[in-house]
């Protein structure tokens, strides 16, 4: 599903403060898979899930998504891409606090990207795709309450709702335990291993080895180079 070949990413490219954030990445992620991306801060895991989101991009080598080369690619095609194929989870939760459950999980839907179909959707219809979000994450009895209300671990499965509720192949959780405890975290990882087992392929951005560990496969980052990049059989 994901290709990653030499791709190199400088920042402040010419400048005295110049600074090569990764260096030479090559990496294969296959469909179905749940990957663990693992290196200390300012490791270059960020800057790495940047670019498997399309939302930064990169100065050297090849990103290749589900066949398609990223690169070169208008900002509409980038964010069609990002609309449809990837969810994005963030440690912050990235909420809106005011907005209750359901109309958080609802932003993905009133884009502004042409449907696959053609058909806009309703906010009826609209409310009902959401809903069953919240119902695969566990949520659907908190989906009226506003999202200031809730405690972590249900802010990040409401987080998780939003970012699964277009149905994306590619999930990506940065830190998606990051701010919380044990057991919540526990709980966290467990449904994502069963988004994993429904087909949706994950990849986790984490720094916590416990949570690696949980993951099919555990690739680690160091200065911007890859260190271990085992194969998945």
């Amino acid at each position: 599903m994901i290709t990653l070949r030499n791709i190199n990413k400088i920042y402040n490219k010419g400048q005295q403060n110049e600074f090569q954030a990764l260096h030479d990445i090559n990496l294969q992620i296959k469909k179905g898979e749940m990957v663990a991306i693992v290196g200390k801060s300012g490791a270059g895991k960020s800057t790495l899930l940047h670019i498997l989101a399309c939302i930064d991009g990169y100065d050297e080598g090849e990103y290749e998504l589900d066949g398609n080369l990223i690169k070169g690619m208008k900002d509409r095609e980038l964010a069609k891409i990002r609309n449809r194929k990837i969810g994005i989870v963030m440690q912050d939760y990235a909420l809106v606090d005011d907005f209750s459950g359901i109309e958080n999980v609802m932003l993905p839907l009133d884009f502004s990207v042409k449907p696959v179909d053609g058909k806009k959707k309703g906010r009826t219809q609209k409310k009902k795709i959401a809903m069953e979000a919240l119902k695969n994450v566990e949520m659907e009895e908190f989906g009226k309450n506003p999202v200031k209300e809730l405690s972590g671990g249900q802010k990040q499965r409401v987080a998780i709702a939003r970012a699964i509720v277009n149905n994306p192949g590619l999930l990506l959780a940065d830190e998606p335990t990051g701010a919380l405890d044990t057991k919540t975290s526990d709980d966290i990882m467990r449904l994502l291993k069963r988004l994993n087992e429904q087909g949706t392929t994950i990849v986790i951005i984490t720094h916590d080895m416990e949570v690696a560990s949980r993951c099919d496969r555990k690739i680690v980052i160091e200065d911007g180079r890859i260190m271990s990049n085992p194969p998945n059989y």
